[in-house]
């Protein structure tokens, strides 16, 4: 795509004409990619609230990041509510994919979490509800949520940004 001659799939082809007009950053790109390769190839459950974090900086940040490059927005106040956003909605995601991970044997909630709150992999792939798993989805969600209002305190961001950062509005 960065090249000019994307390989013949219509994502990379849809693209070339936003990366070219845009000059969106191939490292937003990189990111996202290397991060869901990551994920798709492993049997990934993160050892802690930080490995979640930085999944969701890759992946959904990187999204907001390339969001306000086709605004035309190159802003470190824009860059850092991006930040924030995107790991609230990264984990607020994961929380709401739990039901259809277990159904696929893939755990997505820190292991730190599910060792303090005593809540294994076999009781999460039964779908058993517990007191430890409800203690674990709220420590998550308020984390999600410092993120969030960590991002609304952000000031001098530029017009326009809020086009590019309106995915908040689900979390």
């Amino acid at each position: 795509v960065y090249k000019g001659n994307p390989i013949p799939h219509p994502v990379a082809r849809a693209l070339l004409q936003p990366v070219k007009e845009f000059k969106l950053s191939k490292a937003w790109f990189s990111r996202i990619l290397e991060s869901r390769e990551e994920d798709s190839m492993t049997d990934f459950q993160p050892h802690s609230i930080q490995d979640v974090e930085k999944y969701a900086e890759n992946t959904c940040s990187s999204l907001l990041y390339l969001s306000l490059e086709c605004l035309g927005i190159r802003n470190v106040n824009a860059d850092h509510a991006a930040s924030h956003l995107g790991k609230a909605t990264g984990i607020f995601i994961l929380l709401k994919a739990f039901p259809y991970h277990c159904k696929s044997k893939q755990v997505y909630l820190p292991m730190e979490l599910t060792l303090k709150h005593n809540v294994s992999q076999e009781e999460l792939f039964r779908g058993e509800n517990s007191t430890g798993l409800e203690e674990v989805t709220y420590e998550m969600a308020s984390i999600a949520k410092a993120h969030l209002d960590h991002a609304r305190k952000i000031q001098g961001l530029p017009k326009h940004s809020n086009t590019a950062l309106l995915p908040a509005l689900f979390v």
